[in-house]
């Protein structure tokens, strides 16, 4: 490409007013590192690209020329596998321990994978690369141990999602999901005998000891005169008993048992 603003003001006419074999001198442009440089104007229109960028060309294509049918040296894998190894390790003996990616990188990595969707072909390989395997104990030991609990855990703090329900519309014209069939007859048995109650009104966090492991959640009042979920036996009894130490509501009501047929 040829610059014919440069070419004026440095010799003082244009490529156009040349003819395609002149050998007057004139601007051109690469069109890879797009550096200006002077040329002939007939080697500037035969020639695209400038010297570095032509052997840099030319350094690639020969050496995919080169390495096919190539066969690596058994000394030479030694010293890939080694390399290989190194950078596997974990820890303080890997070479990129400490070393933080830059901004501007992770930035590329999130945007390359944002959107991005997996072919049919790409997940059928996928799944069959995972059916049929499974985790060892001490994989599964590993990845309970790691997981996140208590306040930590995604989910704390948040209702459960699960649950066979239905919307229920109370007598303040409120429509609330209740998820299970015990809920939505209670809600029934509030409504019909002219109770004022709230649904999921507040929580309390408890900790608690349950086979010798220490657990660490929150307990919702699923009605504000409402009872706890479940029978009172195993864990429900353990964490009834823990409330009542750690000085929170029970959310057995005194004032209202409610008998539902």
């Amino acid at each position: 490409m040829i610059d014919e603003e440069k070419t004026l003001i440095l010799f003082g006419y244009k490529s156009t007013d040349l003819s395609k074999s002149s050998n007057k001198k004139v601007v051109a442009i690469c069109e890879n590192c797009k550096k200006p440089r002077l040329l002939r104007k007939v080697n500037a229109v035969e020639s695209k690209l400038c010297a570095y960028c032509q052997k840099v060309a030319v350094s690639k294509k020969n050496a995919i020329t080169n390495r096919l049918g190539r066969k690596l040296s058994l000394e030479t894998r030694k010293k890939i596998s080694q390399t290989h190894l190194l950078i596997a390790k974990k820890g303080a003996e890997n070479p990129s321990f400490g070393k933080k990616m830059p901004p501007e990188n992770r930035q590329k990595l999130i945007e390359l994978s944002t959107g991005r969707i997996h072919t049919p072909a790409t997940l059928e390989k996928m799944s069959k690369a995972k059916k049929g395997k499974k985790l060892s104990v001490a994989t599964r030991e590993k990845i309970k141990a790691n997981a996140p609990k208590g306040k930590n855990h995604p989910r704390y703090g948040k209702t459960a999602a699960h649950g066979i329900g239905a919307w229920y519309q109370n007598k303040k014209g409120q429509r609330l999901w209740l998820r299970s069939s015990w809920e939505v007859k209670v809600a029934l048995y509030l409504d019909n005998n002219n109770y004022n109650w709230e649904y999921e009104h507040n929580s309390f966090p408890i900790t608690f000891y349950y086979k010798d492991i220490l657990k660490e959640g929150l307990i919702v009042r699923i009605f504000y005169l409402g009872s706890l979920r479940g029978k009172n036996t195993g864990k429900s009894k353990v964490i009834g008993e823990m409330m009542r130490l750690q000085n929170i509501p029970h959310l057995l009501s005194n004032i209202l048992k409610l008998k539902l047929l």
